[in-house]
């Protein structure tokens, strides 16, 4: 999830940091669609999510709140992800991009899927964020119905309980 983060200075958003967020989708001034992040607790429908990505903005509001845009996914164990409309902010230019946003969905639910099957230390708890992400590049062709995998994920090899070989389209 890719969205605008609103802080109060010395609250900054850290790299790996497990964050409890909600997901608004607005529209700004200029009519563009972002999503707004806010941190709630679990009790306010706040679910975990791990920071990937936190860029500070050039933006102070008149409190003195600082913005960042953030990357985040689901934080490992996470049941539930917020509600939230889709996601049109993701540097793509205007349109819905729903089937975008379930595709990607879909293909790091199966990611997810396919890293706890593999047990504990497997891989390198440090390391999970990282296999998850290239997973769901993985699956993500696949789950468009645009034929096999990216080529690369050949070295990920039979033990990872992939096959690369069948797409959706030939079940």
């Amino acid at each position: 999830m890719i969205g605008l983060l609103t802080v109060k200075p010395g609250n900054e958003p850290e790299v790996g940091q497990t964050i409890y967020l909600t997901a608004e989708q607005r529209t700004g001034k200029s009519g563009n669609p972002y999503t707004k992040l806010t941190r709630n607790t679990e009790e306010y429908g706040g679910s975990p999510y791990t920071v990937l990505k936190a860029e500070k903005t050039d933006f102070t509001d008149s409190h003195g709140n600082v913005s960042f845009n953030v990357e985040a996914e689901p934080a490992e164990g996470a049941t539930s992800a917020p509600e939230s409309a889709p996601n049109t902010s993701n540097g793509r230019s205007g349109g819905d991009n729903r089937g975008e946003d379930i595709a990607r969905a879909v293909a790091f639910k199966e990611a997810s899927r396919q890293i706890a099957a593999r047990g504990p230390g497997d891989p390198n708890p440090a390391n999970v964020a990282a296999a998850v992400r290239e997973l769901t590049e993985h699956f993500l062709p696949i789950v468009k119905g645009t034929g096999a995998a990216d080529p690369k994920a050949e070295a990920l090899g039979p033990a990872s309980g992939l096959d690369h070989r069948r797409s959706r389209n030939a079940q």
